[in-house]
C-alpha cells in the first residue's frame, strides 16, 4: 500500500515538474534560447527578437532556424506568426532572407494553412510578397526551377475555397507574376 501511494506522489512530483519546464522560461536564458530549447507555441508567443544570454551578438545559426522552420512545417500558428514576426522586425539581408523563405514552406503543402495565417496577419498579403516569389538559393540560377516553383504555389492557392479566405487569396495571388517567365526570368515551362 505505501508503495502505491509513493508512486502516486512521484508521479504527481515528475508532472509537476513537466508541467514547470512547459511554460517556465529556462532559467538565465532569453526568450529565444528558451524557444529553441523547448519550442512550444506558449514560448514562441514569448519571443519578440532574437537575442542571446550574456549579451553575446552571435549570428544566428542555421540549425537554430531548423528548429523554426520544423514547427512552421508541422503548421503551428505560434510558430508561423513568431517567424513573421521576426522577419518584420529583422533589417533586409541573409536573415530576413532567410525568415521569409520559412513563410513559404507550408505554401504548396497546405495552402489554407498558409491563407489562414495571412489572413490574421496581414489580409493585404502585401508583407507577404517576397515569400510568395522567393524560389530559394537552391533555384538562384535555374529560372525553368523557378517559374515551376512559382506557378505551383499560384495552383496551390488556386485550390482554396473557403469563403474566409478568398479575399486574401485575391490579395496574394495578385502579388504572384501571371506569366510564370515573369518569375525568374524566361522559361519554357508555362502551368496547365
Amino acid at each position: 500500500m505505501s508503495f502505491v501511494f509513493e508512486s502516486g506522489k512521484r508521479l504527481a512530483a515528475s508532472a509537476a515538474a513537466v508541467a514547470t519546464l512547459l511554460v517556465a522560461p529556462m532559467a538565465g536564458a532569453t526568450p529565444w534560447e528558451s524557444y529553441l530549447k523547448l519550442p512550444t507555441p506558449h514560448n514562441a508567443r514569448q519571443v519578440r527578437s532574437i537575442e542571446y544570454s550574456g549579451g553575446i551578438s552571435e549570428p544566428v545559426g542555421a540549425e537554430d532556424l531548423k528548429v523554426l522552420e520544423r514547427q512552421v512545417i508541422a503548421l503551428d500558428p505560434d510558430a508561423f506568426e513568431l517567424t513573421y514576426r521576426l522577419s518584420q522586425a529583422t533589417n533586409p539581408g541573409a536573415l530576413q532572407d532567410a525568415l521569409l523563405g520559412i513563410l513559404a514552406r507550408p505554401l504548396r503543402g497546405n495552402p489554407e494553412f498558409f491563407l489562414a495565417q495571412a489572413s490574421r496577419l496581414d489580409r493585404s498579403c502585401k508583407s507577404f510578397a517576397w515569400a510568395l516569389n522567393a524560389t530559394g538559393l537552391e533555384n538562384a540560377d535555374r529560372t525553368d526551377a523557378q517559374s515551376y516553383e512559382i506557378s505551383r504555389r499560384r495552383e496551390a492557392l488556386m485550390t482554396v475555397t473557403n469563403a474566409p479566405f478568398v479575399n486574401v487569396k485575391r490579395n496574394c495571388l495578385a502579388l504572384l507574376p501571371a506569366d510564370t517567365r515573369g518569375a525568374g526570368g524566361r522559361s519554357e515551362y508555362v502551368a496547365r
